[in-house]
């Protein structure tokens, strides 16, 4: 019988032989078939005999740098996902992560050396994909029906008292021949597939089921629910959600409907539309991942967010990079100055957490904090 070819397939391009093995060996250990190799040449042949899934990529080679790396795989039209990392500055790994995308590349992560055993892993981990690729939107269906989507729950810290005040909805697909389907799959396949309207509708209930058990915890304990861009255009959301509320017995102002910077501006005149309506109907509003996005300030300013989140990429950076910390105290006093609370996700060290209380952010979340808990150990993580 033939043997089955790995559904993650991983090639590390680095001139050091002992990084490109710490990658391998990382990836070996979740599953991974993995490759290092410290040429150019050789990566080009690497890429003749495999087409991988992932290309952890360093952006300084003695034979070509990382723009002619990107070119050769833009032109193939690689779909791997790819992570950049390089000893060169943040900013330059962050333009040149752009400019990866811009080629139509799909750039999962940008990483400065030394890069830490543990991140790596968590990366591979999150951005797998399944071991049988085949899941479409029949199974997808069938997972919904049978209840398969479940919610993890990340707290969020205020930084004022360093008190618990709520925590994200995270989904996630139990599959059962799979394991667990990561939401950076099935999350487009419900947008493609016309099943996302379901799906945001069965993890709205969830976790409006959740903040009415948090009563006996906190009353104040809110939660934050992420929505599609396209659920935007549903006419009857607003509705739907209120409903629901009503029929859990739980206030709408508990709950903070999490867009995307990108989704939301993608068109503004009917994103405006759909949020005023569910701040009508008493929803808190949150921007997600600001300052990945092109929007304006002249077109936040006119959203109805009630807060806004800074991307991971700046406040993981904001100790070690002067522009990311310049980033992430101006966008903070620009929020301040639209009243909007701001929170920042990422938090992964306590000196990272310290900046953020010394340049005014409200609220943070990340795993130095928690990693996402299933619902039944809430109750121990706040008391803690």
């Amino acid at each position: 019988m033939e043997e089955r070819m790995p559904a993650n397939r991983l090639i590390v391009l680095d001139d050091e032989p002992a990084i490109g093995s710490l990658v391998a060996n990382v990836a070996g250990r979740i599953g991974y078939a993995a490759e290092a190799v410290a040429s150019f040449t050789d990566f080009k042949n690497a890429l003749a005999r495999d087409d991988p899934t992932h290309v952890v990529l360093d952006l300084q080679m003695p034979d070509a740098d990382g723009v002619e790396v990107l070119a050769y795989l833009a032109d193939l039209g690689s779909r791997a996902r790819l992570i950049l990392m390089s000893g060169v500055d943040a900013r330059v790994l962050e333009v040149a992560g752009q400019v990866a995308q811009d080629n139509g590349l799909d750039v999962i992560a940008t990483c400065v050396k030394p890069v830490r055993a543990a991140e790596l892993r968590d990366l591979l981990s999150t951005h797998a994909y399944p071991e049988k690729a085949e899941i479409d939107s029949d199974a997808l269906a069938m997972a919904v029906a049978r209840e398969e989507i479940h919610l993890h729950f990340q707290p969020k810290l205020r930084l004022s008292d360093r008190r618990i005040v709520g925590f994200e909805a995270l989904a996630r697909w139990r599959h059962a021949a799979h394991g667990q389907v990561p939401p950076d799959i099935f999350i487009p396949l419900a947008e493609r597939s016309g099943l996302i309207s379901e799906v945001t509708q069965r993890v709205f209930g969830q976790a409006a089921r959740t903040v009415r058990s948090l009563d006996a915890l906190d009353p104040a304990l809110g939660v934050s629910v992420n929505i599609s861009s396209i659920d935007l255009q549903d006419g009857h959301l607003a509705d739907r959600l209120a409903a629901t509320c009503r029929d859990e017995g739980v206030k709408p102002d508990r709950i903070t409907l999490e867009l995307t910077e990108t989704a939301a501006m993608s068109d503004p005149s009917r994103a405006k539309a759909g949020l005023v309506r569910l701040r009508l109907k008493g929803f808190k509003l949150s921007v997600d991942d600001f300052g990945i996005g092109y929007s304006s300030l002249a077109l936040l300013r006119q959203m109805p967010f009630s807060e806004l989140k800074i991307d991971r990429s700046f406040v993981r950076d904001c100790t070690t990079s002067r522009d990311s910390s310049a980033i992430v105290g101006a966008v903070t006093a620009m929020a301040h100055a639209l009243e909007l609370s701001v929170v920042a996700e990422g938090v992964e060290d306590a000196d990272i957490l310290t900046h953020l209380v010394e340049a005014g952010v409200d609220e943070a979340q990340g795993y130095w904090i928690s990693r996402p808990v299933e619902v039944e150990n809430i109750a121990d993580l706040v008391s803690k």
